[in-house]
């Protein structure tokens, strides 16, 4: 979480435009605070015990009536109830039947939880834990997301391919998307974002690429774009041949990337990040009534703000450590409506829940 906590940008009220026309980012001071969009925070602590304590940069599932929170960094998968609660484990990291070496993409749909463990394991569970399906899958990406029988799979730059994302079925390769004949000569410095759940498939973020891409019906194709000048990537960095180099030309620059997002029913979010001379903090945008407004957390610098999920009702929901909650704005702590569980948490709690209601007029 530490290390993408260096970077900021500063934005200004834009409308929304379609896909075909990039939104334009103001890079300037005039953001708006969070709490001019929010309505209302309730806090769900996670179940803390000895075993059962969450690593840093949690993903989060919604799965019907519980929560599936990936643990990346301990290679763990928990469920919890809606209060919080823990109700199971679902696989566990190893190298038997039925174990995942890491988890490289975490999807769910139907009652079913597919991980994908790189180099080539797909596991399917049932969200008891229940076992149900292990098959090996040859290619996979970077992150993966279970597609029907098949995987939509999404290679980091320097995978000596040269396109970012393809379908995947039992005999390899089938289709290719974003073919970039340069981009397969420089390693990718930015961690990826793992393909966000939308209602009939996923968004892909592209590093420095300012298009969010949306897969559906079986193809990748533009969703939204964001004009980040003066700060978008220049075409050079793509162009070269050793990693050492295109490294130092690209820290040498000022830069902005897409780094999330989400969509609910009437709501769209974004977090663009700036990295400007090594120092900053990100911004955020909410888009509803056809308008952009954009929206800062004032001097909380913590990613756990980064919002993970948004609900088909708008419900933008985050992971808190409990040194994030230490450091909540008291503006924001005004519309929480369990205040006690800001005083229940200790230095060894799990993480929170936040469930985050927008003001979407």
């Amino acid at each position: 979480m530490k290390h993408i906590l260096l970077i900021a940008v500063l934005l200004a009220a834009l409308s929304c435009r379609s896909h075909e026309e990039a939104v334009q980012v103001r890079f300037d001071d005039k953001a708006s605070s969070i709490a001019e969009f929010v309505d209302k925070i309730q806090l769900i602590p996670l179940e803390t015990d000895s075993v059962h304590i969450l690593g840093e940069n949690p993903e989060l599932l919604i799965a019907d009536t519980s929560f599936v929170v990936s643990d990346w960094q301990n290679g763990n998968i928990f469920r919890y109830s809606l209060q919080g609660h823990f109700l199971n484990q679902i696989g566990q990291r190893g190298n038997g039947p039925f174990e995942f070496l890491s988890i490289d993409g975490l999807s769910y749909e139907d009652s079913v939880v597919t991980v994908f463990s790189y180099p080539d394991k797909k596991l399917r569970y049932g969200l008891d834990g229940k076992q149900i399906l292990e098959c090996r899958i040859g290619d996979l990406g970077m992150f993966s997301f279970s597609y029907g029988d098949k995987a939509l799979t999404y290679y980091r730059y320097g995978a000596g391919v040269d396109y970012r994302a393809a379908i995947l079925d039992s005999t390899g390769v089938t289709t290719r998307f974003l073919k970039d004949p340069n981009s397969n000569k420089v390693f990718n410095f930015m961690p990826l974002t793992p393909p966000i759940a939308k209602s009939n498939g996923v968004f892909l973020l592209d590093p420095f690429n300012t298009t969010v891409y949306e897969f559906d019906n079986n193809d990748i194709k533009p969703h939204i774009s964001f004009n980040l000048r003066p700060y978008a990537v220049d075409d050079s960095y793509y162009k070269f041949d050793n990693p050492a180099e295109a490294a130092g030309y690209l820290f040498s620059q000022d830069y902005a990337y897409i780094n999330k997002y989400a969509e609910g029913t009437h709501i769209k979010v974004v977090e663009i990040i700036l990295n400007k001379q090594g120092v900053g903090k990100p911004y955020n945008g909410i888009c509803y009534d056809g308008n952009w407004h954009w929206f800062s957390f004032g001097d909380f610098n913590s990613m756990g703000l980064s919002f993970k999920t948004v609900s088909s009702d708008d419900i933008v929901y985050l992971l808190f450590s409990p040194e994030d909650i230490d450091k909540f704005p008291e503006e924001l702590k005004e519309f929480v409506i369990n205040k006690d569980c800001l005083q229940d948490l200790a230095a060894d709690s799990n993480y929170v829940l936040a469930k985050l209601y927008l003001r979407t007029h």
